[in-house]
């Protein structure tokens, strides 16, 4: 049972490694030599990243990186006339032994890691609910779906929550911490460009940083009519935890992630 087990989850890899392979050479038939990937476990703060480095860059941004071409709606605090052809940017659930073994470079990947406990309340309302708001219960199934992978509807929970950031750690790409993102937004998204190769300037990312400011999405997606946007952006805030989970789920997740947590600090 075991090996039929790890011969399923390793066909399955391959089966999505082919379809990371596929929608690059798309990419690549449409002129687009370079394709820069934000990884995260959902609910890390990848969408925001993703817009920020797009913007900076001054590129579109795919959907994700094994869907089809979809390119998002541009969202930008520059006065750009032309944007570069040749690069987007993609967001990707997937691991980085996967994005790799579908043939990105880890040079074009950044890893986004978000303390596993902001995790399961952020995802508690947004992927067990329609409102959005966090409850013991749903923040239970969110801790289950995180340990130990209870939902197979849910298509980018294949594993673990530190399994996921560990397969970051073994590859060696930039990892970037939330908490460091939300606390120095621009010196991060500085050192996030640095790494992908792109240099810009402090009044760049300046002006970057505070058209992608949380409160400032937030209000402008409100404004705009976008509630499926509005939805995203629940609060944002490292260590909003406390105010949600219990002692029990607080020390089941540090109890499950320890070593990782650790790692990065949360510890």
């Amino acid at each position: 049972m075991v090996n039929l087990l790890a011969k399923s989850k390793l066909h399955q890899s391959f089966r999505q490694a082919k379809k990371i392979r596929r929608h690059r050479r798309r990419l690549r038939r449409e002129g687009i030599e370079q394709c820069l990937v934000v990884s995260a476990y959902p609910k890390s703060g990848q969408t925001w990243v993703s817009r920020m480095v797009a913007d900076a860059v001054g590129c579109e941004m795919v959907a994700y990186l094994s869907d089809a071409n979809e390119r998002q709606p541009r969202e930008s605090g520059l006065d750009l006339s032309e944007l570069l052809d040749d690069v987007v940017v993609a967001r990707s659930h997937h691991t980085v032994d996967l994005l790799t073994l579908g043939g990105v470079k880890p040079d074009n990947i950044v890893s986004v890691v978000r303390d596993p406990r902001d995790i399961s309340v952020s995802g508690s309302g947004f992927l067990f609910a329609a409102d959005n708001v966090p409850s013991e219960e749903r923040i239970d199934q969110m801790i289950d779906q995180m340990v130990e992978r209870q939902r197979p509807d849910v298509r980018w929970q294949d594993m673990r929550w530190d399994d996921f950031v560990q397969s970051a750690i073994r590859r060696n790409v930039l990892m970037v911490r939330y908490t460091d993102l939300v606390r120095d937004t621009a010196g991060s998204l500085k050192k996030i460009l640095t790494r992908l190769g792109y240099e810009r300037s402090d009044e760049v990312i300046g002006r970057v940083v505070r058209f992608h400011n949380f409160d400032v999405s937030k209000a402008r997606a409100a404004a705009n009519g976008r509630p499926d946007v509005h939805q995203y952006l629940r609060r944002g805030e490292p260590g909003a935890y406390r105010d949600f989970l219990t002692v029990r789920q607080q020390a089941r997740i540090e109890g499950e992630f320890r070593q990782t947590m650790e790692y990065f600090g949360y510890l």
